[in-house]
């Protein structure tokens, strides 16, 4: 008798174990989802919060609800890191069409979809957050960014293109980017009496007068935009050196009216 209650007990505390071990259940955040792969390679994605039972030897990825691009080089260290549900991926290069350059930092949210067929596409093309950012949200944003700077001039952002250029950029973000035509030509610059390459930029049309874009590779996933925004932009030093001038400039021509 001894025997089999010691028999139970030891089968009880390794089925206990057994169960601690490979538990079955898994939880999902109500910010997150949860994609589940069974041991059959069966898949689902848990979008509700609280205990679900995954099913033994199964794996899980989570996924934020709303995921956040960081474009920031206050605390990026070259690594790509899930923090709060966003990601910080360093300063964006753009350049204006005249030529000049500038680094943009700024935030975009995504909202992922909440369709299971959707995120199963998610995550089997990409496998984590880090890796959708990196390989899509990322690209994407960057591209819409840079193809918002070459619509002006680095001194028409500086006179108040700043909020054109965030209307464009999240135009591009929700509808795809413009298809752009470029020419070059030289100008005239009246503070150092040289000629400065300037690039003419403009938005191909159709022949009904539509903007022509490339196809939205984050619609491809039924990711949504959820809201964007350019925080800053750090000129080069020669651009802060050129817009110095023609500030000196604009200035003396405004004391030498009031003289006269």
């Amino acid at each position: 008798m001894n025997n089999k209650l010691i028999g139970l007990a030891i089968g009880t505390v390794l089925l206990i174990i057994l169960l601690f071990v490979f538990n079955p259940m898994g939880y999902n955040d109500p910010a997150e989802r949860t994609v589940v792969t069974q041991m059959d390679g069966e898949q689902f994605t848990q979008f509700q919060g609280g205990y679900f039972y995954e099913g033994f030897f199964a794996k899980s990825q989570t996924y934020p609800n709303q995921l956040s691009v960081v474009y920031s080089d206050s605390i990026f260290d070259g690594e790509l890191q899930l923090k709060e549900n966003s990601v910080e991926i360093g300063t964006v290069k753009i350049r204006f069409n005249d030529a000049t350059e500038a680094e943009a930092s700024g935030i975009v949210q995504f909202i992922l979809p909440t369709n299971n067929k959707e995120m199963l596409a998610i995550h089997n093309a990409h496998r984590s957050p880090e890796a959708l950012v990196q390989r899509r949200l990322a690209p994407y944003t960057k591209e819409c960014l840079q193809s918002s700077s070459q619509l002006m001039s680095s001194e028409m952002h500086y006179s108040g293109g700043r909020a054109q250029m965030t209307q464009d950029y999240l135009d591009q973000l929700r509808n795809g980017t413009y298809i752009l035509s470029i020419k070059e030509g030289t100008v005239f610059d009246s503070t150092d009496n040289s000629k400065k390459r300037m690039y003419s930029v403009e938005i191909k049309k159709d022949k009904k007068d539509n903007l022509l874009r490339k196809f939205s590779s984050i619609k491809e996933y039924a990711v949504l935009l959820g809201d964007a925004q350019i925080t800053n932009v750090e000129y080069s030093p020669q651009v802060k050196e050129m817009l110095k001038k023609k500030i000196d400039a604009a200035t003396m021509a405004s004391v030498s009216k009031q003289r006269l």
